[in-house]
């Protein structure tokens, strides 16, 4: 059933008219926004079929990987101007997507070329804007939009000089926020979110009070993964260490206990910080994600265990994953198949810590979760996926392709364990 649901995807999507046909009629307004996104765009579906090349070599996903490059580039063509460093909405998921289907840069090499350095006049910028501020912003650092997305592709060029200098200009700046800083006469983290800073994904239109985000898509936890993956990949830094070793005692200092084991809180309040206590009761939507919650988080605290040789940590660390499977999935707040708050990054995330720990406990959490990814799985949608299922049944039709929110990236997280010594795609989430 997996291969099927891969290959049928594979199928649907090498109809690019057909593709560009659904987007342009979807009423979901995220579909519609620019096309030369991996979270959104055709990017995704090159790594889509850039990851089932190296997996399958013998089929014809290389050609089809590079037909969605061309559309990619042609789409990017003349609009440099307006865009940005992010790894989902920028230029460094293009550069990504180029780089891994390039087979490390022996092909692609002139286009890799001119995209890089789009990619280092934009960071130029965001060094600049970032330097001068006293309250950082997620997207400065965060996943997603910020800077520790950007490392992650960086450390796959850190052989080349360019490169290496822009992954330590970043790396400065997210060492930086992972230290101390003087507000209001405290010394708190300099991760602080201020009054009305937007608090992605937590459905939220501002902060009511200034507050530390824990989360790994906009929070510390993505920070903590940046730091780590780039010790475990032996960069040489000052201070690179003891980052981590700070960001995992605070991620640690605030672990909740629940009838079902440890677990984290999505934000902890400015006055929870100088009290050295959480206050407030558990959230009532404590997803269990890669975005939000145990699961992400735990993995961010996994890698600072592999990071800094600390098995305690990574033991830590996989107890708290383990905890999903006795939670209730009522209290899951997950119905979707998708990656960023759905089935799919839970699934990643459990096959990263099974290919890591070889802890067997964690195949049932596995064979559930894929179980929950197929159910939602329908040959009559748009993109083979539902959008969202509730307690009156399956509903909508999923009409996104991306690697965030889309159909690309819940296939891939069906790709069997065996493959997993293979699989890059999950690196743009830093979990690998």
């Amino acid at each position: 059933m997996i291969d099927e649901i891969i290959f049928e995807l594979a199928l649907c999507l090498e109809d690019i008219e057909y593709v560009e046909n659904i987007l342009k009629n979807s009423n979901n307004a995220s579909a519609q926004l620019e096309l030369t996104t991996l979270a959104n765009g055709f990017p995704s579906i090159a790594l889509f079929y850039a990851q089932l090349n190296s997996i399958y070599p013998e089929l014809k996903f290389k050609k089809l990987s590079h037909q969605y490059l061309e559309k990619s580039i042609a789409r990017f063509h003349g609009n440099t101007l307006n865009t940005n460093s992010s790894f989902f909405s920028g230029i460094t998921g293009l550069c990504f997507t180029v780089w891994v289907s390039s087979e490390n840069g022996r092909q692609y090499q002139g286009l890799l070329g001119k995209i890089d350095s789009i990619l280092f006049l934009v960071l130029d910028k965001k060094f600049k804007v970032i330097e001068n501020k006293e309250l950082f912003s997620p997207n400065d650092y965060d996943v997603i939009q910020g800077l520790s997305g950007v490392v992650r592709y960086l450390i796959l060029r850190k052989h080349e000089n360019k490169h290496f200098e822009y992954l330590k200009k970043s790396l400065r700046i997210l060492i930086k926020i992972s230290s101390l800083m003087k507000y209001n006469h405290y010394s708190v983290p300099s991760w602080l979110l201020s009054k009305n800073e937007n608090i992605f994904g937590l459905g939220k239109l501002n902060n009511p009070v200034e507050s530390f985000n824990v989360g790994v898509s906009h929070g510390v936890s993505g920070i903590l993964l940046a730091l780590s993956i780039s010790k475990i990949n032996n960069i040489q830094m000052s201070d690179l260490e003891s980052s981590i070793f700070s960001i995992k005692n605070w991620i640690l200092k605030w672990t909740q206990e629940d009838e079902w084991g440890p677990y984290w809180p999505n934000i902890i309040s400015l006055e929870d910080e100088l009290n050295g206590k959480y206050y407030h009761r558990k959230e009532g939507t404590q997803r269990q994600a890669w975005c939000y919650g145990t699961p992400g988080v735990s993995r961010a605290l996994y890698l600072a265990g592999t990071a800094l040789n600390d098995f305690e940590l990574q033991e830590i660390a996989l107890k708290a994953f383990l905890t999903i499977e006795k939670r209730p999935e009522v209290e899951w707040f997950c119905d979707s198949p998708t990656f960023c708050q759905g089935y799919s990054g839970l699934l990643q995330i459990a096959k990263r810590f099974y290919f890591d720990s070889k802890n067997k406990n964690i195949l049932n959490i596995i064979n559930r979760l894929q179980e929950k990814v197929i159910s939602l799985y329908s040959k009559s949608n748009s993109f083979l996926f539902c959008e969202y299922k509730n307690k009156e049944g399956i509903i909508g039709d999923l009409k996104q392709i991306g690697l965030i929110e889309g159909a690309t990236g819940t296939a891939l997280s069906l790709i069997h364990t065996e493959y997993m010594d293979k699989c890059f795609w999950d690196q743009a989430f830093l979990i690998s």
